[in-house]
């Protein structure tokens, strides 16, 4: 086995990224490592990253340090926090009818096991122990009509100028439809959303409404 300390300047990167400079390794080699659980940090296997990583994330990190994602910085940056985490309290009623509109902002192109596509269904599937109806968008291809869904869960929308992610917003309050971003949204199905707002208290109080 292979032990890397990790320094004060790297503290801040995700594990693989840290391996990714660290090492000579091809990336999928890394990247296989991880999904098979060859990786160690603090003593504890870790799953690798992806929507599982939040779990090993909160094991590791002490609870007397403040926790959050950068999806949740980055739904408070364009003022929508509040909103969100309401909206990620409708995940605990999907139903096998339910029908949800998963959109992607950017027009990458989708890999296999894709987070929008593929993770981030099965994640609701298990959370909710439904079977909902998804539909999913990407690029500039949301709809303008929104009666046709019970929730949106949007990507952070790093790739869409503002104007362009308040108008989906606002489109969504409009038809009364609750639009949470993936962050947001994985923290919650992951019990995690609580200690991650902790730094935002007007938003945790949402959480308890």
């Amino acid at each position: 086995m292979i032990e890397y300390i990790i320094g004060r300047n790297s503290a801040s990167l995700r594990a693989d990224r840290f391996l990714l400079k660290a090492t000579t390794a091809p990336s999928s080699l890394i990247y296989k490592a991880f999904r098979k659980k060859d990786v160690k940090i603090n003593g504890k296997w870790i799953k690798g990253p992806g929507i599982d990583f939040f779990d090993t994330v909160k094991e590791i990190v002490p609870t007397d340090i403040p926790l959050t994602s950068f999806s949740i910085l980055f739904a408070r940056y364009k003022g929508a926090l509040a909103s969100q985490v309401k909206a990620a309290k409708a995940l605990a009623s999907v139903t096998d009818s339910s029908r949800i509109l998963i959109s992607e902002g950017c027009t990458h192109h989708r890999s296999c096991g894709d987070i929008g596509t593929v993770k981030l269904p099965a994640a609701i599937r298990r959370f909710s122990g439904k079977n909902p109806l998804f539909s999913f968008t990407q690029g500039g291809d949301f709809p303008t009509d929104l009666s046709a869904y019970d929730l949106v869960i949007h990507c952070g929308g790093c790739m869409l100028n503002q104007p362009e992610m308040t108008a989906r917003m606002a489109r969504c309050a409009a038809a009364g439809i609750p639009m949470v971003n993936y962050g947001v949204a994985i923290a919650h199905m992951h019990g995690i959303l609580r200690r991650s707002l902790a730094v935002f208290p007007s938003a945790l109080a949402e959480l308890d409404r």
